[in-house]
C-alpha cells in the first residue's frame, strides 16, 4: 500500500516538473478543459464500486447519464470561453466523428436500444465546432486531467478495502488490483491515453523521457491493466520509431500488422478460457454474426443481454471489431473503418496517428475505440480534432 502511494506521489511530482518546465499558466479555459477531459474517468471509476456491489447495470447507466450532463455543461461553458461566432465547417475530423455518433443515434432509435449516450456525444461534438484551442492549452488540460486522476488514486488507497486479491491472473508488480473507488482496465486505458498524449505534446528532454517511461509504467502497473501497459509500450515504440525512420512505409506496415492482430477474434481459433476467459465472450459474439445484418443488434444490446448472461454484462465483448459489428452491423462496421482510414490518412499530427494505431492495437482485448460512447478517449478525440484544426501549423510534434 505504501509503495503504491510512493509511485503515485512520484507521478504527481514528475508531472508538476514537466508542467513547470513548459511554463504552464492556468486560466479558466485550461481548468474547464481539464475538468472536461477528467470527468468521464473519475465518474466511471467511482461507479465501478457500486455496480460491482449491486450486481446491476443501473448504477453504471446512472453514472453515464450524470457524466453526459456534466460534460455537456462543460461543453457549453467552453463554447463561451474559447468559442467562435461561426461554426468551423472546415473541421473535417469532428464532422466525421459526428457521422459516426449520428448513425449510432439512428441505429439505437430504430432498434429500440439506448440512444441517449450517442446523442449526448453528438451534441458535444456539434458544440465543439465553435471551439478554438491551442496545442499548449491542450497540453495543460491533459496535465490537469492526469493530476485529478492521480489525486483520486492517492486518496483511494486510504479507503477501507482499497485493495483486494487478484482477479483471475491479473497480478502485476503490486500483486493486487484496486477495487473500491478505482481500478481495472478502464482506468488503465484512460491513463495510458493521457500519458501518450502528454508524451507527444510536452517538451521532455532525452534523459527525462526515459524516466517518464519508467514512472508512467509503474503508475499503470498499480491499475493491474495489462492492456493499458502494453498499449503505452506500443505508443512508446511508435514515438521512438519516428526518430529512427523518416519514411512512412515503416509506420504504414506497422498499421497493417496491427489491424491483422486486433482482428484475431474474428477469424482465429481459441478456447473459452483463452485471453483471461475472453474466449467465451468472443465465441458467443461470433455465434451472433450470422444474424447481425446491416444494422446490428444495437449499442446497448450486450448490456441488456446481461440479465440472462451475467458474465457478458460485467465484461462486454472485449474486442473492438466484434463490439462494433454486433452493435452497428455491417453498415456501421464499414462506416467505422472509413472513419479510421480518414483519421490516419487525413492528419499530419503524429499524435493523432499514434493514438489511432495504439487504440486499434489495444482493441484486440478491449473495446477501446468506441467513439459514440462517453469514454475519456471520445472526449480526447473531440478536443484533439479542435486543436489540429485551430492551428494550421500544428505545434504537436509532426
Amino acid at each position: 500500500m505504501n509503495l503504491i502511494r510512493v509511485v503515485v506521489s512520484l507521478n504527481i511530482i514528475f508531472l508538476y516538473l514537466i508542467g513547470k518546465s513548459s511554463n504552464i499558466r492556468w486560466c479558466n479555459k485550461n481548468i474547464s478543459l481539464a475538468m472536461f477531459l477528467g470527468i468521464p474517468t473519475a465518474l466511471s471509476s467511482l461507479s465501478s464500486r457500486f455496480s460491482i456491489l449491486n450486481k446491476t447495470v443501473l448504477t453504471t447507466n446512472f453514472a453515464v447519464v450524470a457524466s453526459l450532463v456534466l460534460c455537456f455543461a462543460f461543453a457549453i461553458n467552453l463554447r463561451f470561453i474559447c468559442g467562435n461566432k461561426r461554426i468551423n465547417a472546415s473541421n473535417s475530423n469532428l464532422i466525421i466523428l459526428m457521422l459516426l455518433s449520428g448513425y449510432a443515434v439512428i441505429n439505437g432509435i430504430l432498434l429500440q436500444q439506448s440512444w441517449l449516450a450517442p446523442l449526448g456525444i453528438f451534441l458535444i461534438q456539434f458544440n465543439a465546432l465553435r471551439w478554438s484551442i491551442s496545442s499548449k492549452e491542450f497540453f495543460s488540460a491533459v496535465l490537469g486531467a492526469l493530476f485529478a486522476n492521480l489525486f483520486l488514486l492517492f486518496f483511494a488507497t486510504f479507503s477501507p478495502g482499497a485493495l483486494e486479491q487478484c482477479r483471475l491472473d491479473k497480478c502485476l508488480v503490486f500483486k493486487n488490483v484496486f477495487s473500491g473507488l478505482v481500478g481495472g482496465n478502464g482506468l488503465g486505458i484512460d491513463l495510458y491515453v493521457f500519458y501518450c498524449t502528454l508524451l507527444y505534446t510536452s517538451k521532455i528532454s532525452n534523459r527525462s523521457r526515459f524516466l517518464f517511461y519508467i514512472i508512467s509504467l509503474l503508475m499503470l502497473s498499480t491499475t493491474s491493466s495489462r492492456t493499458g501497459i502494453i498499449s503505452f509500450i506500443f505508443c512508446i515504440v511508435c514515438y521512438e520509431l519516428n526518430y529512427f525512420f523518416t519514411k512512412r512505409i515503416y509506420i504504414n506496415a506497422l498499421m497493417l500488422s496491427v489491424l491483422f492482430y486486433s482482428s484475431y477474434p474474428l477469424w482465429g481459433t481459441y478456447t473459452e478460457k483463452a485471453f483471461t476467459e475472453r474466449g467465451y465472450l468472443w465465441l458467443y459474439a461470433k455465434s451472433l454474426i450470422h444474424d447481425v445484418g446491416f444494422v446490428g443488434y444495437g449499442t446497448s444490446f450486450w448490456t441488456r443481454l446481461g440479465e440472462s448472461k451475467g458474465f457478458v454484462s460485467n465484461y462486454g465483448i472485449h474486442n473492438l471489431w466484434l463490439d462494433v459489428l454486433i452493435a452497428l452491423g455491417f453498415l456501421g462496421l464499414s462506416l467505422f473503418i472509413c472513419v479510421l482510414a480518414f483519421f490516419y490518412l487525413n492528419n499530419n499530427s503524429t499524435l493523432y496517428k499514434t493514438l489511432v494505431v495504439s487504440l486499434i492495437f489495444s482493441g484486440m482485448t478491449e473495446s477501446t475505440f468506441i467513439l459514440w460512447k462517453l469514454y475519456p478517449i471520445s472526449i480526447v478525440f473531440i478536443v484533439l480534432s479542435v486543436v489540429t484544426t485551430s492551428e494550421k501549423s500544428v505545434k504537436l510534434r509532426n
